[in-house]
């Protein structure tokens, strides 16, 4: 039996007679006794109540007493309800209806105590602090990029021309250099440095001018550049005959054929890894299968299909671009995604996407390309993402920064509510 008081929450045990005294937080919580509409508990055994400065207040005998919302004070909260699906209602005199989905907790969600590289490197990669590179410090987050090695490893940068290896079992962290032969080629004329792993496990780097990966403990050059004003033009390197490539490239996908290329403003590249031959995918108004936007945020390739590439754009939705055919599919808010400004686009192994916006994380069937989003109604802590704040471990757990923290979460734990509320039929008098 709980009991509720102004000042603590009470335990009674029947058959003892025993009672626990939990006390509420300090005096902002003391609730008076008219006050005091409505106890309910989820399935769980939580309770859930009110305070006179309109927060709403969560008991468990293991977490103790948190706050779960606040409101301002001009608004009441007058009424209290959890249904069969452990969701919870909440009824206010200014700020309509509210619901809580309370089996949210399979998100973790942490605001940020230092910034996004500290606390995405030492509380959720668990790197000795001692071991953080010292960049992490200066660098800019939106610079982030990885990728995974076929040892399982973590590769990154952060827009430093300094590259990381982190071994996520020991949590050792070593730096891989760049050889000075390539640096010399100044071929670093922006920051950003996008990675990625090929079919054959090896580690990419692509420049704003030169790609290169690593085998044998050494960086091997990529023997076409990406652009014909490259300064390494003078070089024994071969200048493509065919086209070059405009605009920042932001993000990098290798299979055994050629590197894709999303870039800032100017479309998709295919840069083939025989003959350097480069061609370009953009926007077309009069094609309603190009490509949405040649703003261009992210691109992931489908592990479950490698003939499809997933591309993001900067306020145009969401694209499935077909390797063979370069015909897109186009998705929206109006065939539901959340919102059109697309950070991520991360693939799981079960067939969905987990699509990072500006109003919530959505995901989506792959196949059926239907859509479910989550918010901060479901345990996120805001709704906003952030470009490039992304990061998918081996272990298949996804990382996903915003603007006031991190969250992470495990796909396979994520499962839609099947209770099917029953329906009457209405009585009309």
């Amino acid at each position: 039996m709980f009991i509720l008081s102004n000042r603590s929450v009470h335990i009674l045990e029947p058959q003892s007679g025993r009672i626990q005294s939990f006390a509420l937080p300090p005096i902002e919580s003391i609730i008076p006794p008219w006050q005091n509409k409505s106890i309910v508990i989820d399935s769980k055994g939580s309770i859930y109540f009110s305070n006179q400065y309109n927060d709403l207040l969560r008991f468990s005998e293991t977490k103790g007493i948190n706050v779960l919302a606040k409101w301002p004070k001009e608004i009441a909260l007058r009424s209290l309800l959890i249904d069969r699906s452990d969701v919870l209602w909440v009824g206010t005199n200014k700020d309509g209806i509210r619901k809580y989905n309370l089996r949210a907790d399979m998100f973790q969600a942490i605001p940020y105590q230092h910034d996004f590289y500290t606390d995405l490197f030492v509380r959720e990669l668990g790197i000795p602090a001692s071991q953080v590179p010292v960049e992490a410090k200066k660098a800019l987050p939106y610079f982030f990029r990885y990728t995974i090695d076929k040892a399982r490893k973590l590769w990154f940068n952060m827009g430093n021309r300094r590259f990381y290896q982190l071994d996520l079992q020991t949590k050792q962290v070593t730096s891989i250099a760049v050889p000075a032969t390539i640096q010399l080629r100044r071929a670093w004329d922006k920051p950003i440095a996008p990675m990625a792993t090929d079919p054959e496990g090896h580690v990419w780097i692509v420049t704003d001018s030169l790609a290169m990966w690593y085998e044998n403990d050494r960086w091997q050059p990529f023997q076409h550049p990406l652009r014909a004003n490259n300064p390494a033009s003078t070089s024994r390197l071969r200048i493509s005959p065919y086209r070059t490539i405009e605009g920042e490239i932001l993000q990098a996908v290798v299979d055994k054929q050629a590197l894709w290329l999303a870039t800032d403003t100017k479309g998709l590249y295919r840069v083939d890894r025989r003959n350097g031959q480069i061609s370009s995918y953009k926007y077309d108004s009069k094609n309603p299968a190009s490509l949405s936007s040649n703003q261009l945020f992210c691109l992931f390739d489908d592990p479950l299909d490698q003939t499809i590439l997933w591309v993001g754009t900067f306020g145009s939705g969401l694209c499935r671009f077909d390797k063979r055919t370069g015909i897109c599919r186009r998705f929206s808010t109006q065939t539901g995604l959340p919102n059109n400004v697309i950070y991520s686009a991360i693939p799981d192994q079960q067939g969905f996407l987990w699509i990072g916006t500006n109003q919530g994380l959505c995901r989506m069937d792959r196949r059926s390309f239907q859509t479910r989003t989550y918010t901060s109604e479901d345990g996120l802590l805001e709704d906003e993402f952030n470009r490039f704040h992304f990061l998918h471990l081996p272990n298949d757990l996804i990382l996903m920064g915003g603007l006031d923290g991190i969250i992470s979460f495990y796909p396979r734990q994520l499962k839609d509510d099947t209770y099917q509320p029953p329906y009457k039929s209405p009585i009309f008098n």
